[in-house]
């Protein structure tokens, strides 16, 4: 088992900044467990009208930010709802103009069927489509990521996310040798379980329970993170 190797690059750059964006929601996991049951997302859907005038989205959904956009689009294949993070410019090293992927699963307490902005959250504050969206976000993550969140109301499918992986890269330039997958708690669990799939160039699960088989990780970078004082899924 081989853990940092492939992450020591990542768009040409030091991968150190895009793992604290996984620290900060180990940091933050504790008492966003604490409050895991209260959590649940109950937004009507004049919530969620109020929610984007507040948020001042254009026509078609899409959200201006600092250094790109973001905006909710549908995969038929998988069936998820996802935020999709695109950068404004294509930052590109040894003339690749393909973009590195990043893909984050959310926890438990983002779940739900209504429109995947609605994991922007406070609980779920530290995750990269949080700190995008609110332009807090490390510059190597904005500046030269796609990333997709999507969103699940039944937990993760190593077999769906898969898929919506696969169909990102039909849909979008980007490049297949560099493609990220990242989440919490639940979605951690997620992380472990996809990366099976064979896609994935490095993994970073937070707070994740599960134990993939050594086979399924032994090329693959992993950087797990997860507190001493988790009380839900205990280290």
């Amino acid at each position: 088992m081989r853990y940092f190797g492939r992450w020591l690059i990542v768009a040409g750059v030091s991968a150190m900044p895009l793992l604290w964006v996984a620290t900060v929601v180990c940091i933050n996991s504790f008492n966003f467990r604490q409050n895991l049951k209260d959590s649940v997302l109950t937004h009507t859907s004049a919530d969620w009208d109020m929610f984007k005038s507040e948020e001042k989205m254009n026509a078609e959904g899409v959200k201006q930010l600092k250094f790109g956009t973001q905006k909710e689009e549908y995969d038929e294949g998988s069936g998820y709802k996802y935020l999709i993070y695109k950068p404004d410019e294509n930052k590109t090293e040894n003339g690749n103009n393909k973009y590195p992927l990043l893909v984050f699963l959310h926890g438990a307490g983002e779940s739900g069927s209504g429109p995947a902005m609605e994991i922007i959250t406070e609980g779920a504050s530290g995750c990269p489509p949080v700190e995008l969206h609110y332009d807090r976000a490390v510059d190597i993550l904005a500046r030269s990521f796609v990333v997709v969140s999507p969103r699940t109301n039944h937990g993760w499918s190593d077999d769906l996310v898969g898929k919506l992986v696969q169909n990102l890269l039909q849909q979008h330039e980007l490049d297949p040798m560099r493609i990220y997958l990242t989440g919490v708690s639940m979605g951690g669990a997620g992380v472990w379980a996809s990366v099976k799939t064979g896609q994935f160039a490095a993994i970073a699960p937070v707070c994740a329970y599960g134990n993939p088989p050594t086979e399924d990780i032994a090329d693959v970078g992993v950087w797990a993170f997860h507190g001493g004082n988790d009380i839900v899924v205990p280290a």
